[in-house]
C-alpha cells in the first residue's frame, strides 16, 4: 500500500480533507508534535524516506506555531 507524510496545524481537518482523496485512508497517525513550521518539514522529509511514502513541501501557515507531523497508508 501507498503511504503520505504530511505536516499541518489542524490535524483533524486535514485527515477529513485527505478522506475526500483517498476514501481507503487507513492507519492515520500523528507521529510528533512540533513548536515550528521548520521543525515539522525537517520530521516530515525524514519521516516520509524512511518509510519511503510521498510528502509534498509543507502546509501553509507561520514558522512558530504547533504544527504536527502525520503518517496514513492508503
Amino acid at each position: 500500500m501507498p503511504c503520505r507524510v504530511g505536516i499541518t496545524m489542524n490535524p483533524e481537518r486535514r485527515k477529513k480533507e485527505w478522506e475526500k482523496d483517498y476514501p481507503n485512508l487507513r492507519s492515520w497517525e500523528i507521529v510528533e508534535k512540533c513548536g515550528s513550521k521548520s521543525a515539522a518539514q525537517a520530521r516530515e522529509t525524514a519521516e516520509a524516506k524512511r518509510r519511503n511514502c510521498d510528502f509534498g513541501s509543507g502546509g501553509s501557515g507561520p514558522e512558530f506555531a504547533t504544527w504536527y507531523v502525520y503518517y496514513f497508508w492508503y
